[in-house]
């Protein structure tokens, strides 16, 4: 990029509407303390966020919609196996100017998760290459080069000391900070009574009460991001397309039966940081205030 323009002297007080979906898991936040593999399933989520304003008054519209799928390939006592699909499917509209996007974006992933138990020793760990493009790469396939590809980490170490307390340790690697980056995990794992989970643990905090047999509330603080490659619509210039935020948020989950759960949750999106690139190789960097999104989500194991 030749120049990088902040988004105010981009032509203010100019409509800017964007629809956005975030990728990762359809639940906002990861949970370490309670980190079984689960069998098979397929989950879906719906998001909408209330509208947002960034500095010139333009808005910003948010909603989403996501699917994976999961099944065990192999379990055995002390050691489980599962791989699975997650799909994610993008909209931007940008009428502030040419972006060098055709506004159609794409996620596919292919998660390998394994567990292996011993004792009172826990390890998890992930490897998710991922592709993530926008739509014209994946109709003209040579396009798609290695800035187009992912690989997303995760090793959780979990020692558990005793029935109410736990610690856990490890790293992860994603763009849930916009770019690329390896990071640490750590914290303990509290549970004072069947009732009460608590995951003191950075990035990802939550606390999990039990309110019946099926019905579960959840608090939660974890950071949510991604990357695209993107192509302009003639297909002559490639960049980035960036996005980061923190998400605080409630959610219930209702298990309906054993093998069947809805959930929704209410979520505080604090200041979200957006970095893209026009036609004319110029950079975008803005923030927009924060807002709400609800999500909801269906889950069935099989």
């Amino acid at each position: 990029m030749n120049s990088v323009c902040s988004f105010s002297a981009a032509k203010q007080g100019i409509m800017l509407i964007l629809w956005f979906i975030m990728s990762g898991p359809l639940s906002a936040f990861s949970e370490y303390c309670a980190n079984r593999l689960e069998p098979g399933y397929v989950e879906i989520a719906y998001a909408e966020q209330q509208n947002s304003q960034v500095e010139t008054a333009t808005e910003v519209d948010i909603s989403s919609a996501e699917a994976n799928v999961a099944w065990l390939v192999s379990e055995k006592p002390g050691h489980s196996l599962s791989f699975g699909i997650e799909t994610l499917y993008s909209i931007l509209g940008l009428n502030l100017t040419s972006p060098m996007t055709n506004g159609h974006l794409h996620t596919w992933g292919f998660p390998l998760t394994a567990s292996y138990n011993n004792n009172d020793v826990e390890v998890l760990y992930n490897l998710t290459p991922a592709i993530s493009v926008s739509s014209n790469a994946l109709k003209n396939p040579q396009l798609i080069n290695k800035e187009s590809l992912q690989l997303k980490t995760k090793l959780v170490y979990k020692k558990t000391l005793s029935d109410k307390y736990s610690w856990v340790f490890g790293f992860m690697s994603d763009y849930r900070f916009g770019d690329y980056r390896l990071y640490p995990l750590a914290g303990v794992c509290l549970q004072p009574s069947q009732d009460w989970l608590l995951q003191l643990t950075v990035p990802d905090f939550s606390i999990r009460k039990t309110l019946s047999s099926a019905v579960n509330l959840i608090f939660y603080a974890s950071p949510e991001g991604n990357k695209w490659h993107v192509f302009s619509k003639d297909l002559q210039n490639n960049s980035d397309l960036r996005y980061h935020t923190i998400i605080t948020g409630i959610a219930i989950e209702w298990f309906i039966t054993p093998s069947i759960m809805l959930g929704l949750d209410l979520e505080q999106h604090n200041s979200s940081d957006f970095s893209l690139a026009l036609e004319d190789e110029s950079l975008i960097q803005f923030d927009t205030e924060s807002r709400l999104q609800f999500r909801l989500r269906g889950k069935v194991l099989f």
